[in-house]
């Protein structure tokens, strides 16, 4: 674990004012909106990657806090649940900083449901975005006919 501090700048000096400790924090994507190697591209660095695999492949970018705060929800959110080990059912909180394709694909959010998977009424997850984000949760009503019932969407 890591030990963060909180400081705060008072006269172009840093005093530490209180010490936060086991913060953990597991990053599922790192990558640009086109992800790495890029999806149609040939270049030598696109190709080595994808011979190499292993960490020269990268997704986009998805940050889990303390296994229940989730920043950003992308198209890759199933992989980093499949592949990686993200357990989107310990999330609680969603914070959704922009609402770019490769920050937020709203559809997979109708697949938390009783119709996808059991038990998630008592479990609501909180969505907090920009009216964009929010406006695009529409997407989330098109698969599940009540998201109201599973998320909570709150507008920052």
């Amino acid at each position: 674990m890591t030990t963060f501090y909180v400081i705060s700048l008072k006269l172009f000096k840093y005093k530490i004012t209180d010490v936060v400790t086991d913060m953990k924090i597991t990053y599922y994507g790192t990558s640009a909106s086109e992800a790495w190697p890029a999806l149609f591209c040939e270049c030598e660095a696109c190709r080595l990657a994808r011979k190499y695999g292993g960490k020269n492949v990268r997704s986009r970018s998805q940050t889990l806090i303390d296994d229940t705060l989730l920043l950003d929800f992308p198209p890759d959110t199933n992989y980093h649940a499949q592949v990686l080990g993200l357990n989107l059912r310990r999330v609680r909180t969603l914070l959704l900083t922009h609402s770019h394709h490769d920050h937020f694909f709203p559809a997979d959010l109708g697949l938390r449901s009783d119709q996808y998977a059991e038990g998630l009424a008592e479990e609501k997850l909180t969505i907090y975005g920009n009216e964009t984000v929010i406006s695009m949760c529409e997407d989330a009503k098109r698969v599940c006919r009540n998201p109201e019932q599973y998320i909570t969407f709150h507008e920052i």
